[in-house]
């Protein structure tokens, strides 16, 4: 904000602010002078021209204190030039001091002109002369007059003119320059006013076109987010590249984690495969033709031999935002599902083996019945000193071996735990620590020492205790013979609570589990090792001494037979780690019964009804029963149990399962009890317990008794089914 504002009305034009100034700084002037004049006039004892100079700066002063107040600026410009002109007059009639003050009257043409204007200014300037003609005239006599001769009133009134005349004209000149200019400024206001309404209604139309491209930029921009959001929210590797320079142009967000790192810009054959050069099966050539279109989606496989990933790849050919033809690639890792289709493949192999184990091990276990009882019952009459004892022995324990291997086949089978019972597998390592099995075992490698951790609160398991020591000890025996120069086992049991899918098991079950694994420190195993591990007489183990090759088989089928989850981890010249999962149970397990002896196995003359469909069986357990004391019959088929069940009541039947041709065991039994309700039977087979067997014993069938047959297997099953309630 200048000085003059305060001096003028809002709104008021630059000329009227330039007559402001000119009438501020000629009054502030004139003040200063009238005082310096007065005090001068004071000094030389002129009290009228002292007088009216401090009559004249204060009428001025208070021209200016008005005139800021008021802001009324005509009055106060004819106020101050009416001041001015009577001080000039006054000055001119007395000639002020030393006579010099009539100069002062050749600067009213000026400010009159200034002031008022050209032709006002004329006006007053006029005015101003007649004091001069006046005293010309009239020769004015006063003791205050100043005394001036004819000449120079003469002079001085022609001088006096020509200034006045000089000042119009220089005034009159600058207004008619003022008008032009403002005449100019209006044609410009005017040309400008159309330009301006022509670049409003320009800018107008760039506003709306504007934001019309800022919409479709913020909708491209919003598509873009969006895609970019939808692109980076999908679980497989997404990138566009190049499809000549092999440039990488994008990648989501779910490929830079997988990489570790953002490669856009980057060659897509060295970021991603490591390669000098395009990638052999590189499918460019294939995602367009010969006029260089678009030939649709080309689907491959492949391990990727950055990450050691598989991935099933899906390439298309597109046009790029910039209009190139660039691949744009969809990769799913199907890593885990390669596992599970090996782990499948390798499942339905043991499964396909198992049941060729299965078909044969009936009939084996049917052969081998005469080399383990018979040797028994020839035994129990030859003396001490006997010279056949030893053979017969030698034969019975090689029937006994061939029946183990056979119960291993029937493991494969995965037909070997139907009524399973709690168990604690603190029990199974002790009894197999403790049993000759380790002992033969640590004979053979007396460098292995074995590390055991075992968590204090062990939760329990449902399953077969026999087929768990079975697994337990073959684990303990490959881990033994990797070991060729010694080492540590380290057998670890311990609670695991599983809340997510475990890597490889898809289908694990949240819940707790009992966790078995043994580690040892070994030669390790090769990823081909172990995808064969599994197999039937695959094995590097020693053979004829502790190795048969159904070790691990017999691991994978008693683990599947008990719901768990098996895992192998190795590495050449570190060892090897199995771990399984087993579903835990918080029930408590039952105290295993104590051995019965051979005198309280011996019965009191019950009648007891032996089916099975081989004579030999037959002939095998009738004589086995007959020296326990029981009073036998024997049948050779379900149908002739039935008959002879209507006509011959009989404290026990012994009912083999599978019988041929005719009825088999289940049905034997059911149609035995609409006879009898309360019969009383055992189940007896060659091949494993099966859902028959289970189904027979919900009807009330007892125990099963696995062939070949016992003296003391047979006796026991006999006598608690007799004993029961």
């Amino acid at each position: 904000m200048s000085f003059t504002d305060g001096f003028c009305s809002q709104g008021c034009n630059e000329e009227l602010r330039r007559r402001i100034t000119l009438l501020i700084c000629l009054a502030g002037i004139g003040i200063v002078f009238l005082l310096i004049f007065g005090t001068a006039a004071i000094l030389e004892n002129n009290i009228p021209v002292f007088a009216c100079d401090i009559l004249s700066a204060a009428l001025l002063f208070f021209n200016l204190v008005d005139a800021r107040k008021r802001k009324q600026y005509e009055f106060n410009k004819y106020f101050g030039i009416s001041v001015v002109s009577l001080l000039y007059v006054f000055l001119y009639i007395t000639d002020g001091i030393d006579n010099t003050a009539f100069v002062w009257y050749f600067t009213f043409p000026l400010i009159a002109s200034y002031l008022l204007g050209s032709i006002r200014g004329c006006v007053a300037t006029t005015l101003m002369s007649i004091p001069i003609l006046t005293t010309l005239l009239t020769k004015l006599k006063h003791p205050m007059a100043a005394n001036y001769n004819i000449t120079f009133e003469t002079r001085f009134l022609a001088a006096y003119l020509l200034v006045g005349i000089f000042s119009y004209l220089f005034e009159k000149t600058r207004e008619i320059n003022r008008e032009e200019l403002n005449s100019l400024n209006q044609r410009l206001e005017i040309t400008i006013r159309d330009r301006t309404s022509e670049l409003i209604r320009t800018n107008e139309h760039l506003v709306r076109e504007i934001e019309e491209r800022k919409g479709a930029l913020e909708a491209m921009h919003l598509s873009q987010e969006s895609l970019v959001t939808v692109l980076d929210s999908v679980d497989a590797t997404i990138y566009v590249a190049d499809m000549e320079s092999y440039e990488i142009l994008f990648m989501n967000k779910y490929m830079k984690e997988t990489f570790g790192k953002d490669m856009t810009g980057e060659l897509c054959w060295s970021s991603f495969r490591n390669d000098s050069g395009p990638c052999r099966n590189c499918t460019n050539d294939q995602l367009i033709d010969s006029r260089k279109m678009p030939t649709g989606v080309c689907t491959w496989q492949g391990r990727n031999p950055v990450n050691g990933k598989w991935y099933v790849n899906h390439d298309r050919a597109i046009r790029w935002i910039d209009g190139r033809l660039v691949k744009i690639q969809i990769a799913i890792d199907m890593t885990e599902f390669k596992k599970m289709e090996e782990k499948l493949s390798q499942s339905q192999k043991l499964e396909s083996l198992g049941m060729l184990a299965g078909g044969v091990a009936h009939d084996l276990n049917n052969m081998l019945s005469g080399i383990v009882s018979y040797p028994e019952l020839l035994l129990l009459d030859l003396p001490d000193d006997c010279r056949l004892r030893k053979p017969l022995e030698t034969i019975q324990k090689s029937g006994i071996k061939a029946t183990a291997i056979v119960q291993d086949l029937l493991s494969i089978a995965r037909r070997g735990v139907l009524n399973p019972e709690i168990v604690d597998l603190r029990q199974i390592l002790k009894d197999y620590l403790s049993s000759p099995e380790h002992d033969k075992l640590m004979s053979y490698h007396p460098h292995v020492n074995l590390r055991r951790e075992i968590d204090d609160d062990l939760l329990n398991i449902e399953g077969s205790p026999i087929h768990l020591f079975k697994a337990l000890m073959n684990m303990i025996s490959n881990a033994a013979e990797a070991m060729p120069n010694g080492g540590v086992i380290t057998i670890t049991l311990k609670n695991e609570f599983v809340s997510r899918a475990v890597p490889g098991f898809k289908q694990t079950e949240e819940g707790e589990y009992t966790v078995l694994s043994i580690k040892d420190t070994g030669l390790g195993m090769s990823a081909a090792d172990i995808e064969h591990v599994f197999e039937p007489f695959y094995t590097k183990k020693v053979m004829g001494r502790s190795g048969t090759g159904l070790g691990m088989p017999v691991v994978w089928g008693v683990v599947k037979d008990h719901n768990g989850q098996i895992d192998i981890d190795s590495t050449i010249g570190k060892g090897t780690r199995i771990k399984i999962r087993f579903p835990s149970t918080r029930a408590s397990s039952r105290k295993i019964a104590t051995e019965t002896s051979m005198a309280d196995l011996k019965g009191m003359g019950e009648t007891v009804l032996l089916v099975d469909d081989v004579s030999e069986q037959r002939e095998i357990a009738s004589g086995i029963l007959n020296r326990l004391g029981y009073n036998v019959s024997a049948v050779a088929s379900g149908e002739q149990a039935v008959a002879f069940i209507k006509s011959n009541p009989v404290d026990l039947l012994i009912l083999d399962m599978i019988m041929t041709p005719g009825i088999d065991g289940l049905e034997t039994y059911r149609q035995c009890q609409k006879i009898r309700p309360d019969q009383k039977a055992i189940i007896a087979s060659g091949y494993s317990e099966s859902e028959k067997v289970k189904h027979a014993q919900s009807l009330g069938a007892g125990a099963f008794l696995r062939k070949p047959y016992t003296i003391r297997k047979m006796g026991e099953a006999v006598l608690n089914e007799l004993r029961s309630d």
